[in-house]
């Protein structure tokens, strides 16, 4: 459905093209006016944005204070609702926007719905990933992003080592605010290099393609500069689950540090590790090398 939108939209820009017709009754083709980008949006794409994030922090306040199944029917019904809209628009930039946004409560259903309960909670990230990597491949696919485009690409490789090494404070700052219990029994390599793994894979990489490759470039057109903030946002808002406003404060900042390095160099390499070693280390090291010493 999604792409026999996505190819109307590319039939709608060939029969755009200007062709004029000169005296000798030839026709010369001249390319379309390019339609102007930035900070001027149309209402539409402003409510859409605003109603997309204060319908994703519903579902995890719903989640949260009442109960996970009551979440997930928000999340649904939420997921059905960009789905059937992003059906009828007529407009590309409203229409990728809608389709990025499917992306949020996704995750959250699929986090919830999965019968995880006799696997190892560490083991949840990969299954989780699975699915929901297919579900941001279909999304990628739809919205014609190319690889360039979802910033799979090394350039720059002093900042993306910079940036990958302040996992490392991330994670212990993000340690310092929510003391969580450690995914691992004890702190050897043996029992932590697999988990360390499934980590760096299961929400370094898939949650920087979704949130910096394909949301933030799927909506750089659509909402400017503005996207950097508003995709942050929504990576933020879906913390909600630690019970800690310090946190989301924290995770919002890190989106932005991470969509702004994203921006000036068109790669996920370095933010990817770098999500990966704040993880790492929030839940593997940090217990174990920090907490102690807070006791």
């Amino acid at each position: 459905m999604f792409r026999r939108r996505a190819l109307d939209f590319a039939t709608n820009r060939l029969a755009g093209e200007a062709w004029d017709h000169p005296a000798d009754g030839s026709r010369r083709w001249e390319a379309p006016a390019q339609q102007p980008t930035g900070t001027r949006f149309s209402p539409a794409v402003v409510l859409t944005a605003a109603i997309g994030l204060a319908a994703i922090a519903l579902g995890e306040a719903v989640t949260e204070a009442v109960d996970p199944r009551a979440g997930i029917s928000v999340h649904a019904v939420l997921l059905t609702a960009l789905i059937v809209q992003a059906c009828r628009v007529t407009e590309e930039r409203l229409f990728r926007l809608l389709v990025a946004l499917c992306l949020a409560p996704l995750i959250r259903i699929l986090s919830l719905s999965m019968p995880l309960g006799e696997v190892s909670v560490v083991y949840w990230y990969l299954i989780i990933a699975g699915p929901l990597l297919a579900g941001a491949l279909a999304v990628a696919r739809t919205l014609r992003l190319s690889r360039s485009d979802l910033g799979l690409r090394l350039s720059n490789l002093p900042l993306q080592v910079g940036v990958s090494m302040a996992g490392f404070l991330f994670g212990i700052a993000e340690y310092l605010i929510l003391r969580p219990t450690p995914l691992i029994e004890s702190f050897s390599l043996r029992e932590a290099l697999l988990p360390a793994v499934v980590l760096l894979v299961g929400t370094g990489f898939v949650e920087e393609f979704i949130f910096r490759g394909i949301m933030q470039s799927a909506t750089r057109d659509t909402l400017g500069r503005w996207n950097l903030i508003y995709v942050s946002a929504i990576f933020a808002v879906l913390h909600l689950g630690y019970h800690s406003a310090l946190d989301v404060a924290f995770v919002f900042a890190v989106g932005w540090l991470f969509a702004v390095v994203v921006r000036r160099t068109g790669s996920l390499v370095g933010v990817t590790v770098s999500h990966g070693i704040t993880n790492i280390t929030l839940f593997l090291v940090a217990p174990f090398l920090v907490g102690p010493g807070l006791v």
